[in-house]
């Protein structure tokens, strides 16, 4: 009688190390108390929401979400530049001022709505929410690798509860970025090259400010050449300009369907453009003491001066590639500003300065320095929330 053999598929796993499981569940933990304050944030204000929903001249001809618990969850975060987003997730670049904004963050919740049937509103907050919980076990595991495991636990704090982290569940695509600039960065220290050199190039196509990843990843290679062989140095090679590849494939095709220039439809619409430092300078100096009692404007110059003083530690205490990434990411974002108030928007634009994250981690190993900076970020976070609800100009 002839033997039978019989074959069993083996059955497919993924491990993932302890690190990253606890990393995920601290996150994940993390984002539904994040999402019961907002919720509980949006209650409190929900009527002076509805009032405040009704000037259309916000939503640039957007169908605005104000009514039940679709308005309550999601039509709250129809703000601002979050209005650009969902019509370019629902109808594409329509309108010459939409393309200004970069494609890969409206491209990927248009597809995911495609795929799931969801409404692109709906999709562009999932895919920010996902990518939220994401960068927090990013934070966690990279601060943890260049610091230590004490500190990486309270970076991620520091991200949780930074005062305007509250773009990272926003339509922005300030979570996105963050995620590919850290799992990027991540990859490359771990020697996924691959997707390292991918998510770098993602992120070019995601937002202006990754820039400075370039820089970062042109000085860690150049540090580790020689440890290489000819192979691994031509893929090496190519990862700093991978960044710079996103952005410019978005600028080509703008170019290719006759956009207006860049530049020039920043500056006509928005006012934006470069400016030397001495112009920053004056002109800070004169909106300061024209606004002398507008909070979010010295939040802004609080900001600003936080991020120079992490930019000052980072060079003491983080790699050199990391430091330049900090100090350029600075220096791009304060002088490519609005020409009027040149920080306007710096208080959203620090949330890719991922140092900042490590830094408040090793400044609050103290108890009580800890307890004293979360509390007054949390209540700064939910007062800032609110405000952007009522559609006050954060950042």
């Amino acid at each position: 009688m002839a033997s039978v053999k019989t074959f069993s598929a083996p059955s497919l796993r993924i491990n993932v190390s302890p690190q990253i499981q606890a990393a995920f569940k601290k996150s994940l933990l993390a984002w539904i108390v994040v999402k019961i304050v907002q919720s509980l944030t949006s209650l409190a204000i929900w009527q002076v929401i509805l009032d405040r929903s009704q000037n259309n001249y916000y939503y640039f001809g957007l169908k605005p979400v104000t009514n039940g618990w679709q308005g309550l969850l999601l039509g709250i975060w129809q703000r601002w530049d979050g209005i650009h987003y969902q019509k370019i997730a629902e109808t594409g670049y329509s309108q010459d001022y939409l393309s200004v904004f970069f494609p890969f963050y409206p491209l990927l919740s248009h597809w995911f709505s495609a795929l799931t049937g969801i409404s692109p509103l709906i999709a562009l907050l999932v895919v920010s929410n996902i990518m939220f919980i994401g960068l927090l076990v990013l934070v966690n595991l990279l601060a943890t690798d260049l610091l230590g495991q004490e500190i990486g636990q309270w970076a991620f704090f520091g991200a949780v509860a930074f005062p305007t982290a509250f773009f990272f569940s926003a339509i922005y695509p300030q979570s996105l970025a963050l995620f590919l600039i850290l799992l990027s960065y991540y990859s490359f220290r771990k020697e996924h090259w691959a997707l390292a050199g991918f998510a770098a190039f993602l992120a070019g196509l995601t937002h202006s400010t990754v820039f400075p990843l370039a820089l970062l990843f042109a000085i860690e290679v150049f540090q580790r050449f020689r440890q290489h062989n000819k192979f691994q140095r031509i893929a090496l090679g190519f990862i700093p300009f991978l960044p710079l590849l996103g952005t410019a494939l978005f600028m080509a095709w703008r170019i290719r369907f006759g956009y207006p220039n860049y530049q020039q439809l920043e500056w006509s619409i928005w006012r934006v453009g470069f400016m030397s430092p001495w112009q920053f300078a004056s002109t800070l100096v004169s909106f300061t003491l024209a606004n002398s009692i507008d909070f979010i404007h010295w939040m802004d110059i609080a900001v600003l001066i936080l991020a120079c003083i992490v930019t000052v530690w980072c060079f003491k205490k983080l790699p050199f590639s990391v430091s330049i990434y900090q100090l350029s990411a600075l220096v791009f974002i304060v002088f490519t500003g609005d020409v009027a108030n040149p920080i306007s928007s710096i208080s959203r634009y620090i949330l890719i300065m991922f140092p900042v994250f490590f830094f408040i981690g090793y400044q609050t190993q103290n108890k009580l320095i800890r307890m004293g900076v979360f509390e007054l970020c949390v209540i700064l976070q939910i007062l800032l929330t609110g405000y952007f609800f009522l559609w006050g100009f954060v950042g």
